[in-house]
């Protein structure tokens, strides 16, 4: 009798786990920004939502009950996949080729980890084209922009506020197109002759509200509207990139403040390759650096660039931690 009243009770929560775990996929996959508590689930963590796979897998294990662990399994995936972006590089790169370019994007949060230690993980990974975000110390006149600069000796350098690119290439062309007037932010757009392979470099720091709102700032009764406006900032932005038009090959890197979960990221993303889930392995956690629980640092690339790898190196020298692709820019037809 026990052991049949278990048996229901590991099918009947095994089948309302899976249920939970496919309406929260599709919930965050196709309503997310839509209503303020899907945008709340949407953004945070998902690790919390194994907590029942860690009693039920074990349980349908100790039972032997083969259907029971299939189902959990499934269970499993969609949480891996789904919610919380495991990704696995099956796709072999292909295409023409051309000029192999190792570009680093990083939020290097003001310098505040010591900038010998930023240049370490600079010098460690070895890029060609470095782009950060809040190379600054929180005032447009920095100090750790100089600094920056006499460290990267030789290089080339283009830069705006709190945005600034090196590159061991020459820069040919630099730009500034400015996002949401009130967010105050901007996308660098530089390019970059990569030996005679030209390529597009848009380096941007998405910002998540505007007017001095935080979440903390009104109080409970003031999550749904902050929510609602967090997420209409974030929106605007992406679109406002989707507006300046420019010519293939482009490569879009960057602190975009945003999980790649939501139908704002979907849609950009169905636009711009995203290099990690494309060939990275993984989860490609970036924040917090110390024990990273979300991606929202990516580098996007066109189709017509080869990716080749995308990693996630360990540091703890600003709070987020870098991204770093391994690109081929195809070669200027003459």
């Amino acid at each position: 009798m026990i052991s049949d009243r278990s048996g229901r009770g590991l099918r009947v929560l095994t089948a309302a786990n899976l249920i939970f775990v496919v309406g929260l996929w599709l919930i965050e996959t196709f309503v997310a920004e839509r209503h303020w508590l899907t945008t709340l689930i949407t953004y945070m963590p998902q690790h919390w939502a194994v907590l029942p796979l860690l009693v039920l897998l074990p349980w349908a294990l100790v039972r032997r009950s083969r259907r029971m662990i299939g189902w959990n399994l499934l269970a499993v995936c969609i949480f891996l996949f789904g919610l919380m972006g495991f990704s696995v590089p099956l796709r072999a790169p292909t295409g023409k080729s051309g000029q192999a370019v190792r570009i680093m994007t990083w939020n290097i949060h003001h310098a505040s980890g010591g900038t010998e230690n930023i240049m370490a993980v600079v010098e460690r990974e070895h890029p060609d084209i470095v782009c950060f975000q809040e190379a600054s110390d929180g005032r447009w006149q920095s100090t750790v922009l100089p600094e920056l600069r006499k460290a990267f000796k030789g290089w080339h350098y283009s830069g705006f506020r709190e945005v600034a690119t090196f590159s061991r290439f020459p820069i040919i062309e630099e730009r500034v197109h400015r996002l949401m007037p009130e967010t105050g932010r901007v996308v660098l757009d530089t390019v970059v002759d990569a030996e005679g392979s030209p390529v597009m470099v848009w380096n941007i720091h998405l910002n998540v509200a505007v007017g001095g709102r935080s979440l903390r700032s009104g109080g409970l009764r003031g999550v749904p509207a902050y929510l609602r406006h967090t997420a209409a900032v974030r929106r605007d932005q992406m679109l406002d990139l989707d507006t300046i038009l420019v010519a293939a090959p482009l490569v879009i890197v960057g602190d975009f403040n945003t999980p790649p979960r939501g139908c704002y990221y979907r849609r950009f993303a169905s636009r711009h390759r995203d290099v990690f889930r494309h060939a990275g392995l993984g989860f490609g956690y970036t924040y917090p650096a110390r024990r990273p629980l979300m991606r929202i640092d990516y580098v996007f690339a066109d189709d017509d660039i080869r990716v080749r790898r995308c990693f996630v190196p360990k540091t703890t020298a600003s709070d987020h931690r870098p991204v770093v692709a391994d690109l081929v820019i195809p070669r200027k037809e003459r």
